[in-house]
């Protein structure tokens, strides 16, 4: 609960700032559609961790989880949103 929240707030911080590009404005989009993706993958737990960036739409997750396949799931759970034009599952 406390990862989920810390990304909550980290998002609200990257909303926060004024003078986003479109560019910057479409990661913020994606950045909080990968977060959603993550929070409400039904495998996700406390022991997890799981951090991520966008930049012009490239996703990076970086971070750990408790089973291999989890990695792969969620790198293709951020694959399918829309704007996203590569993952790199770290």
């Amino acid at each position: 609960m406390l990862r989920r929240t810390a990304m909550a707030a980290a998002l609200a911080l990257m909303l926060s700032g004024t003078g986003l590009t479109a560019a910057e404005r479409k990661d913020v989009q994606i950045f909080n559609d990968v977060a959603r993706e993550v929070i409400l993958y039904p495998r996700f737990t406390v022991f997890d961790d799981i951090t991520g960036s966008v930049d012009h739409g490239v996703v990076t997750l970086r971070g750990k989880v408790t089973m291999p396949f989890k990695a792969t799931e969620i790198g293709l759970r951020a694959s399918k949103i829309a704007g996203v034009r590569q993952v790199r599952n770290e």
